[in-house]
């Protein structure tokens, strides 16, 4: 494909780039998380550009959203750029978002006028063919399902829980109650406040953690017991 100048020439341009904007000609129902994440996640497979770590997705109505590839950053940092940019956001008497001229010590940067890339794609026809159906297939062996539980990190403080094992207990739970067994589990935490630290892995899954599963079931296991078990069992090393 890089053989063409042509071709060469826009997916340098591409390549070089700071980071994606996507302009969806589709209005998502942002009611519906699961549609929407799922859009955001893949979208119809050719209008994502995988290879750019960080996208910003725009949907026809102006809402948005974000899709990042993993391995240059952690998902931490993509998170904190958003709720950033949500905390300084400026808004007028009737909630309209004030352009960035309005924001204090904003400065006008100069930007050139959007230019189409062109392409020289004779002869590849059979190849484009077999990428667009070998990206719906893998769209269409993907699961995402967004849930919302009807309460949040607040409801196990109040039980003198962690947020972070309860939810993890949770899943191990539920796991085993789908699965009948126990896997080996992967939970990411951050070492980024050292020096050069990125990510390091928590194992959920412990001999504590299956006791509490096994106790959650045992009806001769009162509700004290399950507790202690529980909050023993997300006691973890890294």
């Amino acid at each position: 494909l890089e053989t063409s100048p042509v071709n060469s020439a826009s997916l340098h341009a591409i390549d070089s780039a700071w980071s994606l904007v996507c302009l969806d000609t589709e209005a998502y129902d942002v009611s519906d998380l699961t549609h929407t994440s799922q859009q955001f996640f893949h979208g119809n497979g050719y209008n994502r550009w995988f290879d750019k770590s960080g996208s910003l997705l725009i949907m026809a109505n102006g809402n948005c959203g974000g899709n990042v590839e993993h391995s240059v950053m952690d998902a931490t940092v993509a998170g904190h750029q958003w709720e950033y940019n949500l905390s300084e956001e400026l808004y007028d008497g009737e909630g309209h978002v004030l352009p960035s001229s309005s924001y204090p010590g904003a400065h006008d940067f100069p930007v050139d006028p959007p230019t189409k890339l062109e392409w020289e794609l004779a002869g590849f026809e059979d190849d484009l063919a077999k990428s667009k159906k070998n990206i719906q297939d893998m769209i269409a062996d993907s699961d995402l399902v967004v849930m919302n539980p009807g309460f949040g990190k607040s409801f196990p403080k109040k039980c003198k829980l962690s947020p972070d094992g309860f939810y993890q207990m949770a899943m191990q739970l539920a796991y085993y109650r789908l699965h009948k067994g126990f896997v080996l589990t992967y939970e990411s935490a951050t070492t980024r406040f050292y020096y050069e630290g990125r990510t390091e892995t928590i194992r959920p899954m412990s001999d504590l953690s299956v006791a509490f599963v096994k106790a959650m079931d045992d009806p001769s296991v009162t509700r004290d017991q399950v507790k202690k078990t529980a909050e023993d069992g997300h006691r973890v090393p890294m």
